[in-house]
């Protein structure tokens, strides 16, 4: 209890160590004062100037956890001049370097909290562009801290708008990420879209608009709407865009909504100049029927009454079901039905008085009744002055950030959205410096096997419920069927004992995957059998080039048990540093819902294993996005078969609708070590000597034929690794996952790459041409 800690004299003893030479125990002892204070509810951890330069001092020493508990607590610390708080500011920023991102977020918590007390914009405006890089190294972390440094881009977005205007295409929409990070994209993408890029800001929504995803694609009008207010170069493109949703007959409903909506404030901001939009909303009444989009219609209907062919009879639809809208739509229509009398009295004057009636007498809401009142009172004294106030020019719609937050609401989320930053952040790397798990770590650590062994059974019981198909289940099995894809036994060609069963992918999972001779046997496919060679060193983050996803499964391709069809799947395999993913969207095109899934990968060539598949059930029309993480498993190698180009891994995905069997595309540099490999030039001269057949391919491409510093590091992102430059050419070199290695000599010849490729598996050849042609011309 906080205050048994007090009366023993805890806490003293505590503020005392703040001051102790050693910085992992000024460290801890920041921590034990920081957890006593967010128990007791009050600040133990009163920090003066001198305390403060004592604890930065200490965040160089310490180690990643002691750096989030120190950033946690000075960020309560007020300075009492300018200068001061820079100082703070400029000792806090190597944080934002860090590998750890709840360090990256507290430093950003302290560096937006000590930039109040900086009254200079200039020096505002410097400290927030280097908040800038870290944030968008973030994006390519987990969704949730993606989330999180989302959200502080936007709050940079509020003090300094343009500092993200040449990293837009960064907050681009993934197929694979989470739907409260694409709408968190959505919101900076139009927070960051001014004249310089905001061509290319309409075209990404506009085409987020042809989503499955109802919401998602909801959400991206509503971005439309919002950029097309906020800058006007780009209007005439984005109410074409919206058109096209208006005018679509079998289009979505909820875009239709949302367009609506969007176009009645598009209309306000440019009042004379997208009228033709308003003869597209009226053709398309009788499918507005959300409360929202209704008002915005009806206030369309006020607003242009005069231009609308039978404006009156379009609005006593809406008036005879009045007692049962919405109050919202209840108080549109009265303001409209008073706009279409003042400018046309004669014809509009029983439906005005109707109008009034039922505001003023049949409601029982305060507000609208109140409203029918005034406007009755109006009309009867004034008609003059009752134009001149319903008529009155409006203030402009807005959609700038920078004026949509006060300073205080800002604070607010602030804290909000970067507090506490060590609960939402991932556990830290080991590192030399980071300690070890703690006792409560442990028992989790132990506790896992027991979890995953629990897995394992059920996936053994699901695999038993599973039956083959009868097409596959035939002495003259083709080649290309699933072999024994759910572990039902069948399928496995028996080894001679007269001739030891040959494994190219031995010692794949073995730690250290270089240096030294290969001891394992040639593959049937080896020519050479010179497998392993590289050692691997350090991580590169990557700017992978991702293929397309790719439609694996039609809608109307029937299961192998059942024959149900009305499941779609689109694909696709991506490494993410050294880890190799497959993203996979799931379509149900049914009436009923699809639960249960599994997913196996067949046998392949470098050993494609997938992990656990995380499918929640889908309903009748839904969508459903999810990553499997794969791994490189000897036990799932096919020994027999080399790679055939374009390289395809067998699958099959068991739901509770049926099983289904599809193939699905990779290329090589998924398929690659996702580390730097440590090789001489005298070594890699060696190898390229001793295989006499190699491959020459050309590849067009103007723009890396004339950047030897662009070519490296894109064909770096993508695993393979510049080992030296000889005369014009450069040599790269990289290995697969199951240790082959490859060598790549690139000569710019005008505007294309001349490309030799070495490597002892000659199968590869055009698996690595059909790679290379993949990265550098994408």
């Amino acid at each position: 209890m906080p205050e048994h800690t007090k009366e023993l004299g805890f806490i003293k003893l505590l503020q005392g160590l703040l001051q102790d030479g050693n910085a992992i125990v000024v460290a801890n002892a920041v921590a034990a004062l920081f957890e006593i204070s967010r128990v007791a509810g009050k600040n133990y951890l009163k920090a003066n100037k001198e305390t403060i330069g004592k604890l930065l001092n200490t965040l160089n020493e310490t180690n990643e956890w002691g750096q989030i508990y120190i950033l946690e607590s000075i960020i309560n610390y007020k300075p009492k001049e300018q200068k001061e708080a820079e100082e703070i500011i400029e000792r806090i920023m190597p944080r934002l370097q860090h590998a750890n991102p709840a360090v990256v977020l507290g430093a950003t918590k302290n560096v937006l909290h000590f930039l109040k007390f900086v009254n200079l914009k200039s020096n505002k405006t410097t400290i927030l562009k280097k908040l800038s890089a870290p944030l968008i190294t973030l994006l390519s972390s987990e969704p949730e801290i993606q989330y999180i440094a989302l959200c502080n881009i936007l709050l940079i977005l509020q003090q300094i708008p343009n500092v993200f205007e040449k990293n837009v295409k960064m907050f681009f929409c993934r197929f694979s990420d989470p739907i409260y990070v694409k709408l968190a994209k959505l919101d900076v993408m139009v927070g960051v879209a001014d004249n310089t890029n905001v061509d290319i800001i309409i075209t990404e929504l506009h085409e987020y608009c042809n989503n499955i995803d109802q919401d998602f694609v909801r959400r991206s009008v509503k971005a439309i709407g919002q950029v097309v207010v906020k800058v006007d170069r780009v209007a005439k493109k984005g109410v074409e865009a919206l058109r096209e949703h208006v005018n679509q007959e079998q289009g979505s409903d909820s875009a239709l909504q949302e367009a609506v909506i969007v176009a009645s404030k598009i209309l306000r901001k440019y009042p004379k100049k997208f009228e033709s939009l308003v003869k597209d909303i009226v053709k398309q009444q009788d499918r507005i029927d959300e409360p929202e989009s209704k008002s915005a219609f009806i206030w369309i209907l006020g607003e242009y009454s005069k231009k609308i062919e039978d404006a009156g009879e379009k609005l006593q639809v809406y008036i005879d079901s009045f007692t049962d809208e919405n109050i919202n739509v209840c108080l549109q229509i009265l303001t409209s039905a008073v706009k279409m009398f003042i400018k046309d009295s004669d014809n509009y004057e029983d439906m005005v008085m109707n109008v009034l009636k039922l505001a003023s007498e049949s409601s029982a809401n305060p507000d609208l009744r109140d409203r029918g009142y005034i406007y009755w009172r109006m009309l009867s004294t004034d008609p003059s002055q009752t134009k001149d106030t319903v008529l009155a020019k409006r203030p402009e719609v807005e959609e700038d950030l920078t004026k949509l937050m006060d300073d205080e609401t800002r604070d607010i989320f602030i804290d909000i959205f970067i507090s506490d930053t060590k609960h939402s952040a991932l556990r830290p790397e080991k590192t030399a410096s980071a300690p070890e798990p703690d006792s409560d770590e442990e028992v989790e650590e132990e506790e896992k096997p027991k979890k995953s062994k629990k897995k394992d059974k059920k996936k053994e019981e699901t695999k038993e419920e599973i039956e083959l198909p009868e097409e596959v289940v035939t002495e003259d099995k083709p080649k290309d069927d699933l072999d024994d894809i759910f572990g039902l036994g069948i399928g496995d060609d028996p080894v001679s004992n007269d001739e030891p069963a040959v494994d190219p992918l031995a010692g794949i999972l073995d730690e250290g995957n270089g240096g030294g001779e290969s001891t394992q046997a040639a593959s049937p496919w080896d020519d050479n059998g010179l497998f392993g060679g590289f050692g691997a060193s350090g991580s590169e983050a990557s700017l992978f080039i991702k293929s397309e996803h790719a439609e694996v499964l039609s809608s109307s391709t029937p299961g192998s048990q059942n024959k149900a069809a009305g499941l779609q799947i689109k694909a696709r395999f991506y490494r993410e540093g050294t880890s190799i993913k497959l993203d996979m969207i799931f379509y149900n095109s049914t009436a009923g819902i699809i639960s249960d899934f599994d997913i196996m990968i067949n046998k392949n060539p470098f050993g494609l294993k997938p992990g656990p598949i995380s499918v929640i059930p889908i309903s009748a029309g839904q969508t459903f996005t999810t990553t499997v993480e794969c791994s490189i498993d000897q036990s799932n190698a096919d020994l027999k078969n080399p790679p055939q180009c374009p390289y395809y891994v067998q699958t099959a995905i068991k739901n509770s609708l049926d099983v289904y069997y599809f193939q699905l595309p990779c290329l090589l540099h998924t398929l690659l070590q996702g580390t730097p490999v440590a090789v001489t030039q005298t070594q890699c001269q060696q190898m390229a000597n001793s295989i006499a057949n190699k491959h020459s391919f050309t590849v067009s491409s103007a723009r890396f034929a004339g950047s030897a510093s662009d070519l490296k590091t894109r064909m770096q992102s993508n695993s393979f690794y510049p080992i030296y430059d000889e005369l014009n050419s450069q040599i790269f070199a990289t290995s697969t996952v199951n240790n082959i290695p490859i060598l790549l000599r690139c000569t710019p010849e005008g505007s294309n790459i001349q490309i030799i490729a070495c490597t002892p598996v000659a199968p590869l050849y055009q698996l690595i041409e059909e790679a290379i042609k993949e990265v550098i011309s994408k």
